[in-house]
């Protein structure tokens, strides 16, 4: 049995921690916000059809744990901007991987029947429009296309960023907001509206969308992104399965509280506030008026 393996025969509601916590046992931020995302992927109850793309893949590793959680089977071909992520990842897709840009696929019109993008719109420095135009374009008829996006609140809720504005450092909200963006690669801004409106301008029908992140949820994952939790990365160092393994459990029995508070919210819960949307969208016939 890997490292990695995740006992799927017992699903509980906090599977999505313990697969999470499993890949990320050395960084508390990113098991967090991973756990939250695939949650929401679970719930959304898609059928991904083959082939699938896998847009802004990075590494390979969430559509890895996708797969643990059994929403969906396989990748037959994933496409990231940075060379760098492709090379030490990926080892699972179908067909290859592929170093490109999302406004210009190099792929055929209507090659695939599901496209994922999973927090990689949103890297788009500019041309959203032209990235979501072209996933249009290569998907086939009736395509599923399914992505995830920051929302204009989901920094809001960030400690340092709250205290320079309650300060009145207008200035210095504004930098550390562009700090912020360059780091986790958040380049939108956008609101639940615009996000549905550019699908639509683009001639996708979207038929499920998924809040999560809501203010505590982003409150607590800023502070597990301080500099203090990011020592446990010393645990990389260590190639037992046990330590591994012995890591991931007790960071899932610490996050499960917030993991647990954040699933038990409804969705319409200051649906205006939240930070992250999962938006499953159809690509609607080429010739349908």
């Amino acid at each position: 049995m890997s490292c990695s393996s995740v006992d799927l025969e017992k699903q509980t509601k906090t599977e999505s921690l313990k697969v999470a916590a499993t890949y990320y046992y050395w960084k508390p931020s990113k098991a967090y916000f991973n756990a939250i995302a695939l949650e929401q992927y679970t719930r959304t109850e898609v059928h991904f059809g083959h082939p699938v793309l896998d847009l802004g893949c990075g590494d390979g590793t969430f559509s890895t744990m996708l797969r643990e959680r059994e929403v969906l089977d396989s990748v037959e071909v994933a496409l990231d901007y940075s060379i760098k992520d492709l090379r030490f990842g990926n080892k699972n897709v179908g067909y290859g991987v592929i170093q490109g840009d999302a406004r210009a696929l190099p792929f055929r019109r209507g090659t695939f029947a599901s496209v994922l993008a999973n927090a990689s719109i949103s890297a788009v420095r500019t041309g959203f429009d032209s990235a979501i135009r072209e996933v249009y374009r290569v998907l086939a008829d009736r395509g599923l296309f399914v992505m995830s996006v920051p929302t204009s609140q989901f920094y809001q809720s960030f400690l340092i960023l709250r205290i320079l504005r309650k300060i009145g450092a207008s200035g210095l909200a504004t930098r550390y907001v562009g700090k912020l963006d360059h780091r986790f690669d958040h380049y939108s801004g956008f609101n639940e509206k615009e996000w549905r409106k550019k699908l639509e301008e683009a001639r996708f029908h979207v038929e499920q969308i998924l809040y999560y992140f809501y203010p505590p949820q982003t409150f607590w994952f800023n502070l597990l992104s301080f500099p203090l939790f990011r020592v446990l990365g010393f645990l990389k160092l260590f190639r037992a399965c046990w330590v591994k393994r012995l890591a991931a459990r007790f960071q899932a029995k610490i996050l499960r509280p917030l993991f647990v508070t954040e699933q038990s919210l409804p969705q319409a819960h200051r649906y205006d506030q939240v930070g992250y949307l999962l938006l499953v969208a159809r690509k609607i016939s080429e010739g349908t008026s």
